[in-house]
């Protein structure tokens, strides 16, 4: 097996400039996705059944964990919308009495109420129980429960099709749309030569209105997102194929037109260049994915769903962020105003802002210096590999993760399968670099994590640690902040100060603080690389370091060993055939032939033919005796299973490596919890709700390719397969593998 295909998630890997340290992630990632779990203190507590002692009552298995789970689900699917409460709140309390009353005298006058872009909003033309508002609000609690309840396969079908049209609409250059609607409204000009000064005003009549359509179809997002949704619904969606005949001999006006207007797609992107599985642009409008009756409802039932979420969003959105904008604009009317009694205070505001984005900002640069250090240092382990790739141009560079050297050789683990979870997982240790198509490096997220907490003098240490230090900080400058404007307040009303005196005042006690810190205190200790102890302790983490990666494809060639007593011209040509990659093989030369030797190579073609066929032979003989031993020493219970079906080997879980998997977990910070000592699988991100969605490279269907050379990859045994799966399957292995081989992401 010289190629492993697996799929990356790009919250699972980080890069260089965007360490996970900022407040909002935190918390999120802490409480919102219940990570606060991984904290020793809180471990056991996650880990027990809510029913305590009662626990082998019930069927299913409810932890601590996942019950705050599901808590969390709710309460995020309330809270999006609180700016949206804030508006039915100032609705109902300042503007229904008024506006039921306008309604009323216009009912007595017979007038016809109209909506008013300019004075009124869609909730006081409609009210809030408007049938359109409670469709709204249907489809807002159905997509919550959907993504957050769903199965996981529904609900990534679903965000991967989101998750395509809002790469799409990243991706959407404007100065490509106006290039589009320039060299349109230029044609005449290149086509008609001095006749276009007559043609140009016709054909700008006729134009002008599709150039206008196809600038508010790529520059409005919503509009853009209405006719991007369908295309990648259908694209990934169901996988009907028109026969060859059908697509021949139909649809041939569809196609021209759908190859010009995928010209028009491909020059308003950024990406122009179209990459195989993973191309943001469509490269073709045919009807392939409406083949069948089942795939196209598939197709406008998905489409239909985010459409009508994206409209309800839109709507309840943009109500919520009017509101913010009205309160926004009357507050700084307010200010300006009331400048001289409210100045002091706007003053003190804004000095608390700009401390607290001091506080926590010191703590994002020294995790983006230690993250940039520890980057560095991984290329500097995979330099040689790591020029072969960055070299190539981004058109040709697939997506690379590089095995980084281990010192300890004895240490060194080899990928393996695991089935502890409903997806195949490949165990790789190592496996520590990540190079995009752009070359951004990244590295994952765990291994971030762990090095944080390396006890060397400068390190950072964990990232809550350092929140906590920074809030701390924060709210000793609040208090003395407070402490000032008590006392400039105090003092002002005494002494009659002016207001323009007050604020001045506010403003130098409140820039001691800052003088504090940039003058008198000292600098904090910057980590080092170079130092012994912070060397050893990295080896030891990269040695010990091991990671589940989901299995996209099992990519397998067949190995034929080459016979004893075989050789010469003829097997050195069933070699070649066989696609055997030996270096030490022969391969057949032209020189053995006759110029006019015709006769001769129909010979040598039969000969071929009859080598092979004695070849299948042997190798089926082969494979019913190792059939026959193997049925011997596992007894009568297998004397049934005949199936040499992968998939019901990819179904089995082995046996024989519960202790490896239990060390591995240990290393790794994941040892057992809970009662009795049963075995805890560590939940990568699964039926979890993430709000938040990666728009970058690494969280899109590019390549992720494993290179390395035989130095850096560590030496294969026969097999990396478990038992019952080569029992069937020959597996070929090499000392390293090949630079054009990919595992994909």
């Amino acid at each position: 097996m010289n190629e492993l295909r697996i799929k990356v998630k790009g919250k699972r890997i980080i890069p260089e400039n965007e360490p996970p340290t900022g407040l909002l992630r935190t918390m999120y990632d802490n409480l919102g996705r219940c990570k606060i779990k991984q904290i020793s203190a809180f471990t056991d507590c996650c880990e027990t059944s809510i029913f305590a002692c009662m626990e082998h009552k019930f069927r299913r298995k409810c932890t601590w964990h996942m019950c705050s789970q599901a808590v969390v689900k709710g309460l995020l699917l309330l809270m999006v919308p609180l700016p949206y409460y804030v508006r039915l709140f100032i609705y109902y309390n300042y503007e229904h009495t008024e506006m039921s009353l306008r309604r009323e005298a216009m009912a007595e006058l017979g007038c016809k109420e109209k909506f008013d872009l300019y004075r009124t909003n869609v909730i006081q033309y409609l009210t809030p129980f408007h049938s359109i508002f409670v469709a709204t609000y249907c489809f807002y609690f159905l997509a919550g429960l959907v993504i957050g309840f769903s199965s996981y396969a529904f609900r990534e079908k679903l965000k991967s099709v989101a998750r395509c049209a809002l790469q799409d609409m990243s991706n959407v250059s404007q100065t490509g749309v106006l290039g589009v609607i320039i060299r349109t409204l230029l044609y005449p000009y290149r086509k008609c030569g001095l006749l276009a000064f007559v043609i140009a005003p016709f054909y700008g009549v006729i134009v002008t209105p599709l150039l206008v359509l196809l600038f508010l179809l790529y520059c409005v997002p919503t509009l853009y997102l209405s006719h991007r949704v369908p295309f990648h619904a259908k694209k990934l969606i169901g996988n009907g194929v028109l026969p060859p005949e059908a697509r021949k001999y139909k649809f041939k006006k569809m196609r021209k037109l759908g190859s010009r207007i995928s010209k028009v797609d491909k020059a308003v992107h950024r990406d122009g260049e179209e990459k195989e599985e993973e191309s943001c642009c469509p490269s073709d409008m045919t009807f392939s994915g409406l083949a069948t009756v089942r795939d196209f409802l598939l197709q406008f039932a998905c489409s239909a769903f985010c459409l009508c979420i994206l409209y309800s969003l839109s709507l309840i959105f943009a109500e919520s962020a009017g509101l913010i904008i009205e309160v926004l604009a009357f507050t700084m009317m307010g200010i300006i105003v009331n400048a001289g009694s409210v100045l002091k205070y706007v003053s003190m505001v804004l000095l608390v802002f700009v401390y607290m984005h001091d506080c926590y900002n010191n703590v994002y640069e020294n995790y983006v210096t230690f993250d940039k250090t520890i980057i560095d240092e991984m290329i500097d382990r995979t330099t040689e590999d790591l020029r072969k790739i960055a070299s190539m141009p981004s058109s040709q560079q697939a997506n690379a993760a590089f095995l980084v050297k281990c010192v300890d050789e004895l240490n060194e683990m080899q990928p393996q399968l695991n089935f502890d979870k409903k997806e195949i997982r490949w165990k790789v240790g190592q496996l520590l670099l990540f190079l995009d198509s752009h070359d951004t490096p990244r590295i994952p997220l765990r291994l971030f994590q762990k090095l944080c907490e390396v006890r060397v003098h400068g390190a950072p240490g964990p990232v809550y640690i350092n929140l906590l230090a920074a809030t701390g900080k924060f709210m000793i400058i609040v208090v003395f902040l407070m402490f000032v404007m008590i006392v400039v307040m105090a003092f002002g009303n005494v002494m009659a100060m002016s207001s323009t005196n007050t604020t001045l005042a506010t403003l130098a006690g409140g820039f001691v603080p800052m003088l504090l810190k940039n003058v008198l205190s000292s600098k904090g200790t910057k980590l080092s690389l170079k130092s012994i102890s912070f060397k050893g302790q990295v080896d030891e983490i990269i040695t010990a370091y091991k990671q589940y990666w989901p299995v996209l494809d099992l990519v397998a060639t067949r190995d034929i060993p080459e016979e004893e007593g075989e050789g010469g011209e003829e097997g050195d040509n069933n070699n070649d055939d066989d696609g055997a990659k030996d270096s030490g093989g022969a391969k057949p030369s032209s020189g053995d032939k006759d110029s006019n030797g015709v006769k001769k190579d129909k010979d040598n073609e039969k000969d071929k033919d009859k080598d092979k066929e004695k070849d299948k032979e042997k190798d089926k003989e082969k494979d019913k005796s190792k059939d026959k031993d193997k049925k011997d020493e596992k007894g009568d219970k297998n004397k049934d299973s005949k199936s040499n079906d992968l998939d019901t080997f990819v179904k089995k879980k082995p046996e024989n490596k519960q202790g490896e998997d239990k060390k591995d977990k240990e290393a790794n910070g994941e040892g057992d919890g809970g009662e009795g000592g049963k075995k805890v699988v560590e939940e990568e991100d699964e039926g979890l709700v993430d709000l938040f969605v990666d728009f970058s490279v690494a969280d899109t269907a590019a390549a992720w390719s494993i290179y390395g050379s035989s130095e850096s990859l560590p030496h294969q045994p026969d097999s990396f397969m478990p038992a019952y799966f080569t029992d069937h399957l020959y597996v070929e292995t090499e000392n390293h593998i090949d630079d054009d081989r990919t595992y994909v992401a």
